[in-house]
Parts: C-alpha cells; structure tokens; sequence
C-alpha cells in the first residue's frame, strides 16, 4: 500500500498492517476470556516423567488463570479438565502441551494469550499478492492508525516505512 502523509511517503505491508489489526482485536477478545475455562467432555491426560509432573504440579495455579484446570492422575501422569473458551476442538492436547512447556520454561501468563492471538491473527490476514480492494485498504489504514502499536506486527516484522521528502530528494538528487 503506498500512501502520502504531511511527513512523507509511506510504503505499507498489506498483510503485516492487518496482522496488527487482527491481533490487537483478538487479543482484547481474549483479554475479556481472561480466567473462564469450560469443562472437557473427555478429560485429556498426559503421560510425563515424575520430575516433569512435579513442575506442571507447580504451576497448576499459574495453569489454572490461563484456563487450564490440572490434577494430577497418578504418579506419572496429569489430567486436563478443563482449558479456555477460545481454543478449537481438536487442538487442545497441542496446544496444552505447547503451553504447559512455555509454562515450565518461566513464560508468564499474558505472553500464553498473546502467542495464541499472534497465530490466530496471521492465519486471518491478507496474505502477499492477494488482491484487495481500495475500500479494504482504506479501512485497514483507517483501523492501523487506531492501533497501540501500528508500526510493527505481533511477530516484530514493521508494518510501514516512511520515506521523507528529504530522503525523496536525495534519491532524486535534488538539493
């Protein structure tokens, strides 16, 4: 996307720029989720090393605000009762796993939503080459200047550069 501004040109990634729409809509979305959980109909349970349950055993409180309900089931062994709303049916033994790992590894709490909405939100951008339309386009510029942090995607890729008229000059060799 190539806009002007008073300050310069500015070249914009389509998909970057809606990733960081996306991501910050779903991250309040999952904000808002914060603390629920919902009951599995058929409790998942994880076979690890005693050691590796002893430390998802310390952190079943630190589990239990992201969503997840632990217990441990045997001297081997853990069972997930509960997760949150937003993960999809199917892909909780995954996700659990992947979280319960970023968990042991001293990952905090906040950083679980923003890693689950980061995906969710590339997965649901434009992607390179696709073809939008100039009211798509306006409205993606219109919302990424409403973003807290327009200037990057969650994965710290830039959304836009800018280019000054003096940069322009120079390019031009104009003095």
């Amino acid at each position: 996307i190539l806009a002007e501004g008073d300050d310069g040109l500015y070249i914009i990634d389509q998909h970057t720029a809606h990733e960081r729409i996306n991501y910050e809509k779903m991250r309040r979305r999952l904000e808002s989720l914060r603390g629920q959980r919902q009951a599995l109909l058929h409790p998942l349970t994880v076979d690890c090393l005693p050691d590796e349950l002893s430390q998802v055993l310390e952190q079943a409180d630190e589990l239990l605000e992201s969503g997840f309900l632990i217990e441990e089931f045997g001297p081997t062994s853990y069972i997930v009762r509960e997760i949150p709303p937003y993960l999809e049916p199917g892909t909780e033994q995954e996700l659990i796993l992947h979280l319960i790992h970023r968990v042991l590894e001293g990952e905090e709490q906040a950083r679980l939503y923003d890693e689950y909405a980061a995906m969710k939100a590339c997965k649901a951008s434009i992607k390179r080459n696709d073809y939008v339309s100039g009211e798509i386009l306006s409205e993606i510029l219109k919302e990424l200047s409403q973003c807290e942090n327009p200037s990057r995607c969650p994965h710290g890729r830039p959304t836009m550069l800018r280019i000054s008229p003096e940069e322009l000059d120079k390019m031009f060799y104009r003095t």
